[in-house]
C-alpha cells in the first residue's frame, strides 16, 4: 500500500467528512443569513420607533417653548401692572400656572434651572428615549454586519468543501480544500458567537 493509499484511509480524506462539512457549512450559512435578516428587521424597527419618538419629543419641546413664552409674558405683564394697576395685575396672576405663581417671590425671578427642568421634563425624557432607541438600532446594525460576515466566511468554507469533493481522495489538494473549509467553519463560528 502506497503513502497515497494510506492517506486516503484517514478520516479527513473520507467522503463522510466531506458530507459532514457540507451539512455543517450549509446550515451555518443559512442560519447566519437568517439571523442577519432578523436583526436587520429589528434594527429597522428601532429606527422607526426612534423617528416616531423624535417627532413626539420635537412636539413636546415646541409646546414647552410656547408655555415658557406664555409664562414670561404673564410674568412681565404682572410686574408691569403691579405698580400701575393692581386689578389688572391680578388678572395676569390668575392666569399663571402654579409652577410660576409659587416662584414669584424667589430672588432672581422664577425662571431658574428647576423651573426650566420642570417645563421641559417630558421633552427631555422623550429625547433620552430617542437616544436609547438609536443605541439599540446601532447594536442591531453591528450584529447584522457580524452575521453577514460570518455567512460570507461560511460560504467560502462551503465552496472549499465543494472543490474538495471534486478532487480524488488521494490528492493532497483535497486536504488543502478541507483545511480551508474547516478553518472557515471555526472562524465563521467565532465571528457569529462573538457578535455584539
Amino acid at each position: 500500500m502506497t503513502d497515497t493509499d494510506k492517506s486516503a484511509e484517514h478520516w479527513w480524506f473520507s467522503d463522510a467528512f466531506l458530507g459532514a462539512m457540507l451539512v455543517l457549512l450549509t446550515a451555518a450559512t443559512a442560519f447566519a443569513g437568517y439571523q442577519s435578516t432578523i436583526t436587520s428587521i429589528k434594527g429597522d424597527d428601532f429606527d422607526i420607533d426612534s423617528q416616531k419618538t423624535l417627532v413626539a419629543a420635537t412636539g413636546s419641546f415646541l409646546n414647552s417653548n410656547a408655555e415658557l413664552m406664555q409664562d414670561i409674558q404673564s410674568y412681565d405683564s404682572y410686574r408691569f401692572f403691579s405698580a400701575e394697576d393692581p386689578t389688572e395685575a391680578t388678572v395676569y396672576l390668575d392666569r399663571m400656572p402654579d409652577r410660576l405663581r409659587n416662584k414669584l417671590d424667589q430672588p432672581g425671578g422664577p425662571f431658574d434651572d428647576a423651573y426650566l427642568a420642570a417645563t421641559y421634563t417630558e421633552a427631555n425624557l422623550l429625547l433620552a428615549h430617542v437616544e436609547t432607541l438609536e443605541d439599540q438600532a446601532n447594536q442591531m446594525d453591528d450584529r447584522t454586519q457580524a452575521y453577514e460576515l460570518a455567512g460570507f466566511i461560511f460560504a467560502i468554507g462551503l465552496a472549499s468543501t465543494a472543490w474538495a469533493s471534486l478532487v480524488h481522495a488521494s490528492r493532497r489538494i483535497r486536504l488543502i480544500f478541507q483545511i480551508i473549509a474547516l478553518v472557515c467553519l471555526l472562524i465563521g463560528a467565532g465571528v457569529f458567537i462573538l457578535s455584539p
